[in-house]
């Protein structure tokens, strides 16, 4: 199954947005959460967690990807694909036209433990992502040319709270407290819940004009790590994700909480206050929401 665009952006821009797989959570909507693993003579391992189309369930799955040195080609396959999949492999192959203009072919090679009619729909479901994901790398590429890289805000801080992992871990899990334990979260309404994932609102403020209500995906290995995307983000923001990290240590836990959000394609005098704010504004708000934990489970 072979699909394609020609994409009015040069090659390097191109080749990036596949290349850097930590961003596609702001770059393609279904994608919630993506860690890479850098191996040996251009190869990685990946894990990635998206959404299962419009339904409320997410699916994860681990590939390998192997880069040509050159960065035309880049060949992946899931480690283990999820059933009805019994293979599942393809190449991204980007090639250069002209000086602004570039074909990306996105190629798969797919199999299924079952009978015709499952192969006709994960095949249906194939062509549909792949012509998404085509689509969506055509959008930021021809959108953002070659200021994409300066839309993206990252943020990074680290917080220590005397008290178990475990313990820690359940109130960031656990949304529907919040509003008792945070003093900007008006009411939590969880949606959909399943194994280690959970959508819901929240909403920020005390219920006058001023607030609002705010729309995200969570999944989890417990205990370990949380990663978040918000499904509909603020006027300004296109994409917007993060990650809490949790490490025991010496009877502490250590967090660490990262944001990365993409900015809506702006002039380039303004980005440098408008990434400024958003950052401060991110680290703010994890910043308040760990020392509300810790105040909790570790009263002064």
């Amino acid at each position: 199954m072979l699909h394609s665009t020609t994409i009015n952006a040069p090659f390097d821009i191109v080749r990036r947005i596949i290349a850097e797989v930590d961003n596609w959570p702001v770059f393609f909507g279904p994608t919630i959460a993506a860690e890479a693993s850098s191996l040996a003579h251009g190869s990685e391992t990946l894990r990635l967690w998206a959404r299962n189309g419009e339904l409320d369930s997410v699916v994860k799955w681990s590939s390998t990807r192997r880069h040509r040195a050159d960065g035309t080609r880049i060949d992946f396959s899931q480690d283990e694909p999820a059933p009805p999949l019994s293979r599942m492999r393809g190449s991204w192959t980007v090639r250069k036209v002209d000086a602004e203009a570039t074909e990306l072919m996105l190629a798969h090679d797919l199999s299924v433990a079952g009978d015709d009619d499952a192969f006709r729909r994960a095949e249906s479901a194939t062509d549909h992502n792949s012509t998404a994901e085509l689509a969506a790398i055509k959008a930021l590429a021809e959108d953002y040319g070659p200021t994409l890289q300066s839309h993206l805000v990252r943020t990074a801080d680290d917080f220590s709270i005397p008290a178990p992992i475990g313990a820690v871990f359940d109130l960031l899990w656990g949304v529907t407290g919040w509003p008792e334990l945070l003093a900007h979260v008006a009411a939590v309404d969880v949606r959909s819940e399943g194994e280690n994932q959970h959508r819901f609102t929240m909403t920020l403020g005390d219920g006058s004009p001023g607030s609002h209500t705010v729309e995200s995906v969570r999944v989890t290995d417990h205990d370990r790590w949380i990663g978040f995307k918000q499904l509909v983000t603020p006027d300004g923001v296109r994409g917007h994700c993060g990650t809490w990290s949790l490490a025991a240590e010496n009877g502490t836990t250590q967090v660490t909480v990262r944001h990365l959000a993409l900015l809506e394609p702006t002039a380039p005098a303004n980005l440098p206050g408008l990434a400024a704010r958003l950052g401060e504004n991110l680290t703010r708000s994890s910043l308040g929401t760990l020392e509300a934990i810790r105040a909790h489970l570790a009263p002064q």
